[in-house]
């Protein structure tokens, strides 16, 4: 009977895992296309290709298309937590980001914005199964779950957290400045 229970554990570890490889992989290609997007749009209009909120995004994008496997909420805890300085930082880049957005000639920058804001939700709530399965527990807790994804989500895309993700050497290890 152990040996069963310790058995079907594996099996949901295995799909469980194998399951969060293909949607990240299904996201990754969303990302770039979603990049592909926002470069189609500038090159249409020049105008938006000289702004930093097109350079802006568009790096960004790029960074975590490539590095979307290290992007976790365990890597900006620190941040949250004990950096009060990069916390206001990371907010003051988001208020300029957001202003940017709302400005009228921006209106289908900010909806590719939206969009893959919508994706690195999915992202981080697919990579945290273990945590998004303990919030579900209570509507707060998925309600909660997913307000803190939105609001991580938000600050990545937009490259509040800067340098994004960076892959560094063999290790990819993660640095946040």
């Amino acid at each position: 009977m152990f040996i069963l229970l310790l058995l079907l554990v594996l099996a949901a570890l295995v799909l469980v895992t194998w399951r969060r490889i293909v949607e990240e992989r299904a996201i990754r290609w969303e990302l770039y296309a979603l990049r592909d997007e926002l470069r189609s749009l500038a090159y249409s209009d020049r105008r938006l290709l000289d702004t930093t909120l097109f350079r802006r995004l568009d790096y960004h994008i790029t960074a975590h298309c490539g590095s979307l496997s290290d992007v976790s909420i365990w890597s900006l805890l620190p941040v949250f937590l004990f950096d009060r300085e990069g916390r206001s930082e990371v907010e003051k880049q988001q208020v300029i980001l957001v202003s940017q957005l709302k400005k009228p000639e921006n209106r289908e920058v900010s909806v590719l914005y939206d969009r893959s804001v919508r994706l690195m939700v999915k992202h981080l709530l697919l990579r945290h199964v273990f945590l998004t399965a303990m919030a579900a527990l209570t509507l707060f807790g998925i309600l909660g779950a997913y307000l803190a994804a939105r609001w991580t989500s938000e600050r990545i895309v937009s490259g509040a957290f800067w340098p994004p993700v960076v892959p560094m050497g063999p290790s990819r290890a993660i640095r946040i400045a």
